[in-house]
């Protein structure tokens, strides 16, 4: 992002929509514009989002692939953030939100 022509001044910045793929970065950006400056270069960094993955097969033939099976994510508070279910490839991808997950 390039601000141009600003007289001294203090501002702040903030992200309110982030590319897709990457989480917001909500942290507040302040700058200070010096009058002498008439152009400079902000930087905002974006943690790309996470995707959770799962593929449920046969313990005892691991090349069988099981639909329909579900899974619950829970947070460390012990709150169900998704519920995941396989498709006919055995195969279930979600995009998880931020956090810290019980194991």
């Amino acid at each position: 992002m390039l601000l141009k022509y600003f007289l001294k001044a203090h501002t702040k910045l903030n992200e309110t929509n982030a590319p897709d793929g990457y989480l917001l970065n909500d942290a507040d950006h302040f700058v200070t514009i010096d009058a002498s400056e008439t152009e400079f270069e902000v930087v905002v960094e974006n943690e790309q989002e996470k995707t959770l993955s799962i593929k449920k097969v046969s313990q005892s033939n691991t090349d069988i692939v099981l639909s329909g099976a579900e899974f619950e994510v829970y947070d460390v508070s012990n709150n169900v953030v998704a519920t995941l279910t396989t498709d006919d490839t055995g195969m279930v991808s979600k995009v998880i939100p931020k956090g810290t997950y019980s194991n």
